[in-house]
């Protein structure tokens, strides 16, 4: 199973047109470091871990929504199901 650098790692440099997408926590975990720490995996992750907990304490962080990287910009969309 991949960890959250994994997920970040493939939807960031997915190709143009490819629709996958990540949870919007994850992309507002790891937006939230400097660019510089966006490409090392034990900040990510830990990025992540914080988010979620600070969430499951009643800290609300990010959304129920998923990022979809279109061409050069990320876009909003509910997701399916």
């Amino acid at each position: 199973m991949s960890d959250a650098f994994d997920q970040w790692v493939e939807w960031r440099y997915k190709p143009p047109g490819d629709r996958r997408s990540i949870p919007a926590e994850l992309y507002a975990a790891v937006t939230s470091l400097p660019e510089t720490d966006r490409s090392d995996r034990q900040r990510v992750n830990e990025a992540v871990r914080s988010h979620d907990t600070a969430r499951r304490e009643g800290r609300p962080y990010g959304s129920t929504l998923m990022i979809t990287r279109t061409a050069s910009r990320a876009r909003w969309a509910i997701p399916n199901g």
